[in-house]
């Protein structure tokens, strides 16, 4: 059995890259424009996933071009201040 501890801090990730990160917020069209807004500068693909099975939710796949880990950690962090965005994975 392997340990994720070790797994993870092995992992080398070969910038630059294309990352995903997933969003799930409840006003899907506050959540896009948001988005737009914060990652305007960068080479980046939005598009609508899945709706929870009431309604409340929808998620979103976001495609960053990111050049490094600085880079990486930067789009993150401006996509958490988006109160629209209730979950980023």
């Amino acid at each position: 059995m392997r340990d994720l501890n070790n797994l993870n801090n092995s992992l080398e990730i070969e910038y630059p890259c294309l990352w995903k990160f997933k969003l799930i917020g409840k006003h899907a069209e506050a959540l896009r424009d948001a988005v737009e807004i914060v990652i305007n500068k960068e080479n980046f693909l939005l598009s609508r996933s899945n709706k929870s099975s009431r309604g409340n939710y929808t998620s979103f796949d976001l495609s960053v071009q990111v050049m490094d880990e600085e880079h990486r950690q930067d789009v993150y962090n401006r996509l958490k201040n988006i109160s629209e965005i209730a979950i980023i994975l």
